[in-house]
């Protein structure tokens, strides 16, 4: 079993990555909003507001979709899909995604 952290930087990008984890039968997940580091340095930034004035607002804001998967095939068949959608992730400015083996308990 694998734990995924999926970090969206470009939410621009954010209906087409939960599609392409819906297509890669990752559907059970939790998703949290939040923002980027730097833009917790900037103190008139309206944490709540949900409402983008500009491109540097959009830049601030994140989210972190997180759960479990079996292994690795559906991890790589959503990567395959955001592939085939052209969205180019070579240098990380609309996701990170990390994944750990985790022991699943109950």
């Amino acid at each position: 079993m694998k734990l995924y952290i999926l970090q969206v930087f470009d939410i621009e990008y954010k209906d087409d990555i939960l599609l392409a984890l819906t297509t890669a039968e990752i559907t059970r997940a939790t998703v949290v909003e939040g923002l980027n580091m730097e833009g917790l340095l900037d103190q008139d930034f309206p944490l709540f507001s949900g409402l983008f004035r500009s491109q540097a607002d959009r830049a601030r804001y994140s989210q972190i979709i997180f759960g479990t998967v079996d292994d690795d095939e559906a991890i790589d068949a959503f990567l395959t899909v955001l592939k085939q959608a052209g969205i180019d992730n070579s240098d990380e400015r609309v996701f990170r995604l990390v994944t750990m083996p985790v022991e699943h308990r109950q």
